[in-house]
């Protein structure tokens, strides 16, 4: 879902508002623009669960970030509020509570004034310059090793009661 998404030829924006964790902040990172409403928590905290995100986050946040900001966000399941999310070009903009709609409008009226088939030529290029399914495979083999570890065993049992996990690398 998210590659089609991310494939489609017509610009994508993603709102990010309040908590963008794990698989919502994967759809948003499959978007090509992001605006986050001020005090918005973006993270993906999979490696608690004793997991890595296996639907592409790992492949579009170092496309968007680099290698270092996007090993800080996955394996130290980093939060990040909107403005540094903005500051480390994880978000295009950074809105004020109640500003939303004004916004949204100005950023819809400039991708209107672009001409269509130019932008989706763009987008075409621009996304053609990274191999985002060789980091689905990655992120799937990886994931597939992880869920029969005893670590992600732990992780399922010290949510279920509450209690912080004690992982022992197995």
């Amino acid at each position: 879902m998210l590659n089609r998404l991310e494939s489609l030829p017509l610009p994508t924006l993603a709102l990010l508002h309040g908590s963008c964790l794990g698989l919502g902040l994967e759809l948003a990172l499959a978007c090509d623009f992001r605006l986050a409403v001020a005090g918005t928590r973006l993270a993906l905290p999979e490696v608690r669960l004793g997991l890595v995100p296996d639907v592409g986050g790992s492949t579009r946040l170092t496309r968007l970030l680099g290698p270092a900001r996007a090993k800080e966000m996955v394996m130290l399941a980093a939060e990040v509020d909107a403005g540094q999310a903005w500051q480390w070009g994880l978000v295009n903009e950074v809105i004020e509570p109640g500003q939303q709609e004004q916004v949204l409008t100005r950023w819809l009226e400039r991708l209107r004034a672009g001409a269509p088939l130019a932008q989706a030529a763009a987008k075409q290029v621009i996304d053609g310059l990274f191999d985002t399914r060789r980091g689905l495979e990655l992120e799937g083999w990886a994931q597939a090793g992880l869920v029969r570890s005893e670590d992600f065993t732990e992780a399922v049992q010290s949510f279920l009661q509450k209690r912080k996990a004690e992982f022992q690398g197995r």
